[in-house]
């Protein structure tokens, strides 16, 4: 049994840096024996949990040195990838309004719905906490055999 393989990226929450989360699932799943149907649903499914934390982050015109947030980390993603022998699991976190915590369910219809309806569809497990500094987590957890 192989140890797990951990990887970290951290990122500007701006909608030019998803491109680089799409590009470390494609090479991490590369780099495994993961089908390459799994690969590019979980570049979609990334691309999607960023976008929510997106849509959440301040618009530049509202992040100035007097901003209320001055914390930097505050307006990144991180994103960890855990590879196992059989699961993958996939945390994305950033700042968010959401206060849930469990299993996601939403309304499908919304515009946080549709999202999490798309990467529900593509993983096995999706789970929404919170994290610490007033952060939000999603995982996304892929069973690979």
């Amino acid at each position: 049994m192989e140890a797990a393989r951990r990887v970290v990226l951290t990122l500007p929450a701006k909608a030019e840096y998803v491109a680089l989360s799409r590009l470390a699932t494609s090479g991490l799943g590369s780099g495994s024996d993961m089908a390459e149907d799994v690969v590019e649903d979980l570049k979609v499914a990334v691309s999607e949990a960023c976008s929510y934390f997106l849509r959440e982050a301040p618009a530049e015109s509202e992040t100035d040195s007097s901003s209320s947030r001055p914390d930097q980390e505050a307006e990144e993603l991180r994103i960890e990838y855990e590879l196992g022998d059989e699961v993958l699991q996939i945390s994305v976190s950033g700042c968010s309004d959401v206060n849930a915590a469990g299993t996601v369910e939403v309304d499908p219809f919304s515009e946080f719905g549709l999202g999490m309806t798309i990467i529900r569809a593509l993983v096995d497990k999706l789970e929404l906490s919170e994290a610490p500094e007033s952060r939000t987590l999603l995982r996304l957890t892929k069973r690979l055999k």
